[in-house]
């Protein structure tokens, strides 16, 4: 039998509507909005590529879309699009949205191919794997500075004639602390994108040695050689367009997306750079697909802080409510079986042992983790090694045999001394024993009851002529 459209819990109405003779028709209205066909459908086929079994009836996805638009209705009452913290992301989406659309790509595709190729023949993209050990020495530091440094360098290039690893010592007293850790690896280097002085080394010497100390305005180096080759057109397109920027001329795929719009429009008395803030202007009145795209990301940014606002931040904070929630539905959070409810405790010695049990019998078991850490674990020093928790029988042989009559232990390397504390359950006494489950249904209850309220709030009208020529018109 087929679900009805309607849900019992508020009242939709549906009436006659006169759309025929419309290219994009009223498909409904949520409150004082009217959400059209095209709309509607953007999203509904976009969420259908998912796998069969996830693909929802027209009939049951409008419910959820009505859902969804009533919660972005709830946030724009709020004023949740004026907040500065929304314009500012959504201005910089569509900013990074907008270039793509105002861009010929295979304009920029051919002019990088022509200005590689070009290069190319002039021995521009060669390029060089390199590590290196670096000593600072800014220009303005005083000579014993530098000699001091030198000498370090000298040493650490006796050390490598020696046969001891350029990746070992880099890591050991290199002071570039961004390649150091990966034995100096600096990675692919181009011609003309490093300093001169520095340069003429890597690219003179030969593949597979290391170069002697040397000096730069930066420091002492001492660089390994691992490879050397040509870069690829894919590893070299965003510096080829980055050096036509910085020459202060547009991108050649943005100028033959002016030429176009130029034409199309009848723009002839704008310079390309008119067209396109002409064509940024007007993208949501001339491409649907961006009109759509750009409402969407809008309402998810909508939806993500009124529902955080709302549902998510109160389920997760609320312990009066989570409280009452599982104290009236106890029942469904039983167990099959019975857990433990306590703590494992490993120490190096027994006085430290014979203190915890003291400790923990004084604290509120909520509180245990955090006077373990603070009372015996500091940075320096860990003297307790704990896991606290829910444990259901196999979780932890220490747990089993002490209240599951299972269980064969070995002791803890450095920490030999261990006590069970805690006690076994056969059903959670308070709703942080089964915390997880709790939140989630305390949610989707928060969930029901804000829907309940927003249909409520803000009347539904569905105009069902057009709904059944969704995807066919």
């Amino acid at each position: 039998m087929k679900k009805k459209l309607f849900l019992a819990c508020f009242s939709v109405v549906c009436v006659s509507f006169v759309w025929a003779q419309e290219a994009d028709p009223i498909i409904m209205t949520i409150g004082d909005k009217a959400i059209s066909r095209s709309e509607f459908e953007y999203i509904y086929n976009k969420n259908r590529n998912v796998s069969s079994s996830q693909q929802l009836s027209l009939d049951d996805y409008m419910q959820l879309f009505i859902n969804f638009k009533l919660k972005v209705a709830e946030a724009e009452s709020l004023g949740l699009d004026t907040t500065s913290a929304f314009l500012s992301e959504f201005r910089g989406y569509r900013q990074q949205v907008a270039a793509d659309y105002l861009t010929d790509k295979q304009a920029d595709e051919a002019y990088v191919q022509a200005q590689y190729d070009s290069l190319m023949e002039r021995g521009e993209w060669t390029c060089v794997r390199l590590a290196h050990i670096f000593k600072y020495v800014p220009q303005s530091a005083p000579d014993s500075r530098r000699v001091q440094a030198m000498a370090t360098m000298d040493s650490l290039y006796k050390c490598l004639q020696s046969g001891e690893s350029f990746a070992d010592l880099a890591r050991k007293y290199s002071d570039d602390r961004q390649s150091a850790p990966n034995g100096g690896m600096i990675g692919w280097v181009q011609r003309h994108r490093a300093i001169p002085e520095f340069e003429k080394v890597a690219f003179e010497m030969p593949v597979g040695t290391y170069s002697e100390p040397f000096s730069t305005v930066n420091g002492f180096h001492i660089i390994m050689k691992y490879e050397q080759d040509t870069a690829s057109v894919d590893n070299v397109r965003s510096a080829i367009l980055a050096l036509r920027s910085r020459q202060g001329l547009l991108p050649m795929g943005r100028i033959a997306k002016a030429r176009e719009l130029r034409a199309k429009y009848g723009l002839d008395s704008m310079d390309d750079q008119e067209v396109l803030e002409w064509g940024d202007k007007n993208l949501e009145k001339n491409e649907p697909t961006f009109a759509h795209l750009m409402q969407e990301y809008r309402d998810g940014i909508l939806l993500f802080e009124i529902s955080k606002q709302s549902v998510w931040d109160k389920a997760g904070e609320d312990v009066s409510g989570l409280t009452a929630y599982f104290e009236e539905n106890r029942a469904k959070y039983d167990w099959d079986e019975p857990r433990f409810k306590g703590i494992v405790v490993h120490t190096r010695d027994k006085a430290t042992l014979k203190k915890v049990k003291k400790l923990l019998k004084k604290t509120d078991f909520a509180q245990w983790s955090e006077t373990i850490r603070s009372q015996f674990n500091t940075n320096d020093s860990i003297a307790v090694r704990a896991q606290i928790g829910i444990f259901t029988k196999g979780l932890n042989k220490f747990v089993d045999k002490k209240c599951f009559k299972g269980g064969k232990p070995e002791p803890i390397k450095d920490f030999p001394y261990n006590a069970v504390i805690g006690k076994k359950l056969k059903k959670p006494e308070v709703y942080t024993d089964v915390r997880g489950k709790v939140t989630s249904d305390y949610q989707a209850y928060l969930e029901n009851q804000w829907i309940a309220n927003l249909q409520k709030k803000y009347p539904v009208t569905i105009y069902r002529e057009v709904l059944q020529t969704v995807n066919k018109h």
